[in-house]
């Protein structure tokens, strides 16, 4: 596969410097269709969902016992947000290895890590049905990987080989099949969160979060531990707005395209405030999208 690689300095407790090595080969098609895009504005919509999701996740990887010298690969890591995380925890005695398929998403990831003097991870940019690790990992991890895979069964079939006896998978997924409204009512919000469970739930593995426990019992894990939760947020200060906005404007043409919204139906450049101005004038309670974490071990 045609990987390309970010090398951490040795581990004596200096700030690493990223290197880039291409390895032979062309570059591999994606494992799924990435439905979000992966241009600038999609990196940056990334970054602000992390903002929100965040302690989330890290609470959800710090109960399923990701800790001091595990070695850990994360799946579809994106720029870096739950590698970055996840070296943290397992410190300068352990090691995180992060897949993604984007190369410019894994340059800034390297970039963080840089920034942040973690030497302690490698970036691989390919494709995960074509990866092959050559070792055992302690946990392997994916955030909001699964909802874009063609086979999630095949994903976690894999991960339970990459385990070592023991290792833990950790996995945390959006359910657009559940859907909360906002209270009081707001008509736009409510109506955008329609239009994402109808599109996701069309276009990708949109119930994905439901069928975690299932899947994970369907790759030989035992005795998965699962959690459905979801922020909310509300006032005229919330960041909710805009992720809400960047994450429809970033699946509208495809949306449009297949009919699940009108072109005419949203002004997008002035839609983030009129969110705002609705949710504010209510004092409404704003729930974020279901989300379900789950981890399991491997026996």
């Amino acid at each position: 596969m045609g990987d390309v690689l970010y090398h951490p300095a040795p581990l004596t407790g200096e700030p690493s410097v990223p290197s880039w090595e291409g390895v032979g080969g062309s570059r591999p098609p994606p494992q799924a269709q990435y439905v979000m895009g992966h241009d600038d504005r999609e990196r940056r919509r990334l970054a602000l969902q992390a903002s929100i999701l965040n302690p989330f996740t890290e609470q959800l990887l710090r109960r399923a016992g990701i800790s001091t010298g595990m070695h850990v690969l994360d799946l579809g890591c994106g720029i870096g947000e739950v590698s970055l995380m996840a070296a943290r925890l397992v410190g300068r005695h352990g090691a995180v290895t992060a897949i993604d398929i984007d190369e410019t998403a894994l340059a800034t990831a390297a970039d963080r890590a840089r920034e942040q003097a973690l030497g302690n991870l490698k970036f691989v940019q390919g494709s995960i049905d074509q990866y092959d690790p050559g070792c055992a990992f302690d946990a392997v991890i994916g955030r909001h990987i699964l909802i874009h895979s063609r086979d999630p069964l095949a994903i976690l079939s894999k991960a339970y080989e990459w385990l070592s006896q023991a290792g833990v998978a950790v996995f945390q997924e959006y359910d657009f099949s559940t859907v909360h409204s906002t209270y009081p009512p707001c008509r736009l919000r409510d109506r955008l969160m329609a239009v994402f469970r109808d599109f996701f739930g069309t276009m990708t593995q949109g119930n994905i979060g439901t069928r975690l426990l299932h899947l994970l019992l369907e790759a030989g894990f035992r005795a998965p531990d699962c959690r459905v939760e979801y922020p909310m947020d509300g006032g005229a200060d919330s960041p909710f707005y805009e992720w809400i906005v960047e994450s429809f404007r970033s699946i509208a043409p495809r949306a449009v395209a297949v009919g699940f919204v009108k072109e005419s139906e949203f002004n997008i450049d002035a839609l983030e405030q009129q969110l705002r101005q609705e949710a504010a004038s209510r004092n409404a309670s704003i729930p974020g999208p279901t989300m379900v974490g789950c981890f399991a071990r491997k026996p």
